[in-house]
């Protein structure tokens, strides 16, 4: 992965989230998980403060919450399944949160939606840079499925069959990813 993609990257989410140099971004991801340079990268470009839990308050829901509430936590990425713990009430003082790593539960983000936090699915492949498309959840829209979202700046996403041809909105195929 080149370094102008991480850029590229890092800077089109710092926009999408609006993420400002008041905000406290959380590094959630193991350091060796790709997902962690989003998150240090976010922070770092846009001036945030990162807010660093303890394996231990990660591993321990209620010490995880009470990390979110004593740093004034503003944004997080989570995985899905570690969303799934958490109630609205505990994530209340977040202003947007961010799934990744795997499918994201539409139920779970319709509820965080209707509780006035922003709510983004993000979806990428660790070669191209870790997020390579994004997207925002409507709160007046009702989802069977949270969708993989629309390419970053300076991206391309392709969904094309076994024979490389491009198929139409809502078959099934596989993606692939240019640009940056």
């Amino acid at each position: 992965v080149e370094h102008h993609s991480n850029i590229n990257m890092s800077l089109d989410q710092i926009k999408t989230f609006g993420v400002t140099a008041e905000d406290k971004i959380v590094w959630f991801a193991s350091v060796a998980f790709d997902a962690s340079i989003s998150e240090i990268m976010m922070s770092l470009y846009s001036g945030a403060t990162l807010c660093i839990p303890r394996e231990e308050e990660q591993k321990d829901k209620d010490q995880f919450i009470s990390f979110l509430q004593e740093t004034k936590s503003t944004i997080v990425t989570f995985p899905p399944s570690y969303l799934e713990l958490l109630s609205k009430e505990d994530l209340k003082s977040l202003k947007t949160i961010i799934t990744a790593g795997e499918s994201a539960n539409p139920i779970k983000a319709k509820e965080i939606v209707e509780n006035g936090i922003n709510y983004y699915n993000a979806y990428g492949p660790t070669e191209y840079s870790v997020c390579t498309s994004i997207f925002k959840l409507n709160p007046n829209h009702s989802y069977s499925s949270v969708p993989i979202g629309v390419p970053l700046s300076n991206t391309r996403v392709y969904i094309l069959a076994d024979d490389l041809r491009v198929v139409p909105v809502g078959l099934s195929a596989t993606s692939y990813v240019g640009g940056q």
